[in-house]
């Protein structure tokens, strides 16, 4: 795995919004959305549906997506054997993500960098996701060694690959914020 650059600069959140921590709840309309970037990402993949219908994969182009693409990842949904839990590869991590995490885990399952800290949030994330067919968001908030509070907000959408098709893949966006307490 490659490490990343030095992590980009935060946005600086509003303390007049109050933040709740969330995992793993269901998006069906954008509403409650923290980061515009995020909501941005839901938009463009709501846009992209075809009559109650997933988005297929090559619906979202990255020239759609100008603007959050340092905040994209697209996730492989990787099915396991009957009653195994389905594995998740990255196919694509953008550059704020990677500053953030400070690591590139393209190409890697999570299954392969279960040391990393979050992954088991997130296999718990992307397995809501993927079963259910639709957009799931999490919250968390955490503070830096230094003591200062940060926050991650991220979602991911399902994609499949042909119409009608089931979950073959996940679209997700994150964002990493500051806000002062």
């Amino acid at each position: 795995m490659r490490t990343g650059p030095l992590h980009s600069s935060m946005r600086q959140h509003s303390p007049a919004q109050t933040i709740i921590e969330e995992t793993g709840r269901f998006v069906s309309d954008g509403t409650g959305l923290v980061s515009p970037i995020i909501a941005r990402g839901y938009a463009k993949w709501s846009a992209a549906g075809h009559a109650g219908a997933l988005p297929k994969a090559d619906d979202l182009k990255a020239e759609q997506l100008v603007g959050i693409l340092p905040y994209v990842y697209l996730v492989d949904v990787i099915v396991g054997e009957t009653g195994n839990a389905p594995d998740f590869r990255y196919r694509l991590v953008g550059t704020d993500v990677v500053s953030h995490t400070e690591v590139d885990n393209t190409g890697y399952r999570l299954s392969e960098i279960a040391g990393q800290g979050s992954q088991a949030t997130l296999t718990r994330l992307y397995a809501l996701a993927a079963k259910a067919g639709k957009p799931a968001v999490q919250r968390i908030s955490y503070r830096t060694k230094a003591g200062s509070r940060h926050w991650y907000e991220t979602i991911v959408m399902p994609l499949a690959l042909e119409s009608g098709g089931p979950v073959a893949r996940l679209l997700g966006v994150a964002e990493h914020f500051s806000q002062s307490v």
